[in-house]
């Protein structure tokens, strides 16, 4: 329910009442549960799927990857097998002994023939070998038997057309092989004559060396295979349900489709090179086995384990399953788990919109009958006496009813008995509330004042830069009369957005007559008894000087006290009007940069005499630095002499003061002056800087003194732009501390380049 503009409840519409918000609540619930287990459901489902499939794809690349080792393991067997038989063995003994075999005496005709027909027979077994050799040491590496593969036939090449194969760098890495290792070079395009031969083959060599009975090498097999043949007879023989490459380092690739299609293989230095289809950097990881999901699939790669030599070109074997066959199952599931939890939930609407309707029964029935008291201005029939949660919010507001009106009556009672006058306004500047102390202050009763602008009142109030001010205005009672008063302001913003605010203003006549009459003091202090107390004390002094010594004991006395007291109230004199001053904000500074540890110098040195005349010693410590601050030197050393002569007066006879001055590191100059004095007692500490403070205010007190000496230091200080307070265990003595900012950079280095021209030994103009 909400409140009309009549004040009365409104009916609310199910979207915005409670019932509607907790089967809202209710159908959310519902909803986000069932959502929240079908997707965690789908969530695990997936990535166990992943982890699953990760696994078995993972593992797949290897073992495909392992298969492929074994064409390479096959093709370096075939070379270390013929690098063994007789036939070479026998062949490279006839070419050290006159073409003869010395061991079975057979010739190098008879042995060439034999070993032509074990490469033919190694050849017809292996359909990608293009080319199986056998070369010599002599003659600057002759091939003594080749074999070539042309246009699918074998070919034993002529004699004649033998090459020498000492400037390869394969021969050259051969011949250093020792017995039983081999190696793999690189892919590279066959060459015949140093010529590229056409049609181009991409070809895999591996270089066996040829090592006699006494551990010499004789020669080098080397079987030359189309590499391209080599993978797309692989690519065609495996069993895999996915998309498949197969790719070197250098960028040559096969590619096997999902449903077996294999592509032609791809050479790096083929014109026609289409570019590598895999994931950039994917090729990067030095790992044996790896995954990554990149662009919609999930790819999985194994390195070709490094046969035993030197695998000059190492291939990658990788599968690509896409995120879409990946997580079939996972979409199937979720699938399900909706069909399933569509009629849970529904079941689950139902029984929340039945449970709401039951549970805001008792509250509909409390709203209406609030509802009937509002119109009708009698008490509500609220359900108290139930014991559920509508009978505690029933309780709860019939006891805030019944604090409301108590604190309406407590209000109205304090506003009526408040001593100031309180008056309220709208932001139209009418009045809308008027106490009775504002009755009794203007003169007009409350229906007189109400609605009237506040300028009936008193003159205007300003902007809104005045509010929270304490401010004074010349207000107006109903006879006409002119009256000053203090005005504070505050503003109250109302839940409408209307603003209101509330004046307190107090009659301030008695304060600006006792003003009055303290000027008119002061001006008489300063006229009538300054003048004639200036002429008394000169006189007295001169008498004092005169009669030293002349006449009786007792008159010198009399003359000692007479100059004593003329002189305090001299001082007292001199305090009242400087604090009227202070008060008035007429007190004259000459602020110019000084040397403060030199002006506290001068200060201690005049009051030195005073200190000595009671025995109290004046201790000066300062820094060795100058240290310049911007002060009124006058004023600063009647500040600290008001300290000293402090100090002197509660110091025991053989006592010390001790100032100090120091700068404190962070801008300021810290000047403090201890005594050995009684200190300064606790109840006294919290008024020590009032005026006419004294910690003992009897006329019997030990120390003379008016107590304004702290107060009107105080002002000096904080003219400055410093602060003073003090530090004191009582019994054991008091320190005041000033602290005054230093001057600035810029201002500490003209007090520098002026230092020499300067009119005074402490400060310049």
């Amino acid at each position: 329910m909400t409140k009309g503009q009549a004040g009365v409840a409104q009916p609310i519409g199910l979207r915005r009442s409670l019932r509607g918000r907790i089967y809202a609540l209710g159908v959310f619930i519902c909803l986000s549960t069932s959502g929240a287990l079908i997707i965690s459901n789908f969530i695990s489902n997936q990535d166990a799927l992943r982890q699953a499939a990760e696994r078995d794809v993972a593992f797949e690349s290897r073992l495909l990857a392992r298969q492929l080792l074994e064409d390479y393991d096959q093709l370096q067997n075939d070379a270390f097998t013929l690098s063994k038989v007789e036939a070479v063995q026998g062949l490279l003994r006839a070419l050290r002994n006159d073409d003869v075999d010395p061991v079975d005496g057979s010739t190098r005709a008879q042995l060439e023939y034999r070993a032509r027909v074990l490469f033919r027979a190694i050849m017809q077994a292996r359909s990608a070998y293009t080319q199986v050799r056998l070369i010599g040491l002599d003659d600057c590496g002759r091939e003594r038997i080749r074999v070539n593969r042309i246009a699918g036939r074998l070919v034993d090449v002529a004699t004649a057309k033998l090459q020498r194969k000492c400037a390869r760098d394969y021969f050259q890495k051969g011949i250093r092989l020792k017995e039983g290792e081999y190696f793999f070079t690189a892919i590279t395009y066959n060459r015949e004559h140093g010529r590229i031969e056409e049609p181009r083959v991409p070809t895999l060599r591996v270089i066996v060396p040829v090592y006699d009975v006494r551990a010499r090498i004789v020669g080098l097999i080397v079987i030359n295979e189309d590499y391209g043949a080599l993978l797309s007879r692989f690519a065609r023989s495996v069993a895999i349900g996915h998309a498949m490459t197969i790719a070197t380092l250098q960028g040559d690739f096969i590619t096997r489709s999902a449903r077996g299609r294999v592509a032609p293989f791809m050479f790096h230095e083929d014109p026609a090179y289409s570019g590598l289809p895999l994931p950039p950097g994917l090729l990067a990881d030095r790992r044996a086995v790896w995954t990554s999901n990149r662009d919609g699939s999930l790819f999985a790669s194994a390195r070709l384990p490094a046969p035993d030599g030197d695998n000059a070109s190492p291939v990658v074997v990788t599968l690509r399953v896409p995120n879409a066959t990946l997580y079939a199952p996972a979409q199937q599931t979720l699938r399900n788990g909706l069909l399933l939890s569509i009629p849970l939930m529904l079941l689950a609407i139902v029984i929340t919109l039945a449970v709401s309707v039951r549970v805001m029964k008792p509250l509909t029935s409390m709203t209406r009958s609030i509802d009937h008291a509002m119109r009708t201005g009698s008490e509500p029939d609220l359900p108290t006496a139930r014991e559920d949660e509508a009978g505690l919010l029933a309780r709860a507001f019939a006891a805030l009813l019944e604090i409301r009106r108590s604190q309406q009556a407590r209000q109205v009672a304090i506003i009526g008995n408040v001593c100031d006058a309180i008056v309220s306004v709208d932001q139209d500047g009418c009045i809308l509330d008027f106490n009775p102390a504002a009755e009794r202050l203007f003169g007009y009763g409350y229906a007189e004042a109400a609605g009237q602008p506040l300028s009936m009142l008193m003159s205007p109030t300003g902007d809104e830069a005045d509010l929270g001010e304490v401010i004074e205005r010349e207000a107006r009672r109903a006879d006409g009369t002119l009256f000053p008063i203090e005005l504070s302001m505050s503003e109250i913003r109302m839940p409408d957005g209307a603003s209101i605010l509330t004046c307190v203003l107090r009659d301030i006549s008695p304060r600006k007559e006792m003003e009055a009459l303290q000027n008119e003091f002061i001006s008489t202090v300063n006229h009538e008894l300054r003048t004639p107390l200036t002429a008394i004390r000169a006189a007295l002094t001169m008498l004092h000087h005169r009669m030293a010594g002349k006449g009786d004991a007792k008159a010198d006395h009399l003359l000692a006290s007479a100059c004593q007291g003329s002189e305090r109230l001299h001082e007292l004199v001199n305090d009242i009007l400087d604090l009227q001053r202070l008060q008035a904000g007429r007190m004259n500074y000459t602020t110019v940069p000084c040397d403060l540890a030199a002006l506290v110098g001068e200060t201690v040195e005049r009051y030195q005499a005073l200190g000595e005349s009671v025995a109290v010693k004046l201790v000066l410590d300062t820094a060795p630095t100058r240290l310049a601050c911007a002060v009124d030197p006058v004023r600063f050393g009647q500040a600290l002499g008001n300290l000293l002569s402090n100090a002197i007066k509660f110091s025991p006879p053989g006592g010390r003061v001790r100032i100090t001055v120091r700068p404190t590191g962070k801008g300021t100059v810290q000047v403090r002056v201890a005594d050995q004095g009684p200190g300064i007692p606790l109840s006294f500490r919290d008024k020590i800087f009032t005026r006419f403070a004294q910690a003992d205010g009897s006329d019997a007190r030990a120390k003379s003194g008016s107590g304004l000496g702290l107060s009107i230091t105080k002002a000096i200080v904080e003219n400055f732009s410093g602060t003073i307070g003090f530090e004191s265990v009582e019994g054991r003595g008091a320190t005041f501390v000033i602290e005054i900012p230093l001057q600035g950079a810029a201002r500490q280095e003209v007090w520098r380049d002026a230092e020499q021209a300067r009119t005074g030994p402490l400060c310049r103009g």
